[in-house]
């Protein structure tokens, strides 16, 4: 979150130096303004106040990156670049995803556990969050009788890494859209 201010505090200074302050879409600016402005308007009308003053705190601190993407990435092939390295990022885990899942009918589920909480979790989550996450695993389930080893791939939990491959798919269909694939794959003679 700190790195979050440090950057937008770093394009406003670029802007101000630059004599170029360019607000991105403005309508969608207004709106996300007028948003933030409505969570920070509630909390006067809060009931628990300290819990509404750091969700806001929370909308005031990713709001920014709003403005440091749309600045930077302004036109349609430095999108499509970034819409491709996230495609690959997110085939990259799925592979592993794919690899972590199979390992326990390969080596065992206590083995692939092992493996994980050692060499995996303590690299990705750090060493404290990874002794919580160890100490309330949620990565087991239990179907027909039989316990599975869900796919995590380099995430905590399988919500965060649904969650991440679901959020990648509008931007895989778009790409694949928008892209001329299918008027290649689907040409006629």
């Amino acid at each position: 979150r700190v790195l979050i201010v440090v950057l937008f505090l770093a394009w406003i200074i670029k802007a101000l130096a630059q004599k170029n302050i360019t607000i991105p879409n403005k309508l969608t600016s207004s709106l996300i303004i007028i948003f933030l402005g409505l969570a920070i308007l509630s909390v006067a009308f809060s009931i628990n106040t300290e819990r509404s003053v750091v969700r806001s705190l929370f909308f005031l601190n990713i709001i920014p990156v709003y403005f440091i993407f749309a600045a930077y990435f302004n036109s349609i092939f430095k999108i499509t670049k970034l819409v491709r390295v996230l495609l690959a990022s997110a085939t990259i885990i799925a592979v592993i995803g794919i690899i972590q899942f199979s390992g326990q009918f390969i080596f065992g589920i206590n083995q692939t556990i092992n493996f994980l909480a050692h060499n995996i979790a303590p690299v990705f989550y750090g060493e404290s969050f990874s002794v919580a996450i160890l100490a309330n695993p949620s990565w087991l389930v239990n179907v027909g009788g039989v316990t599975y080893l869900r796919a995590i791939s380099l995430f905590p939990d399988m919500h965060m890494f649904a969650i991440y491959l679901g959020l990648i798919i509008p931007l895989a269909l778009s790409l694949l859209l928008f892209s001329g694939f299918l008027k290649f794959a689907f040409k006629t003679k």
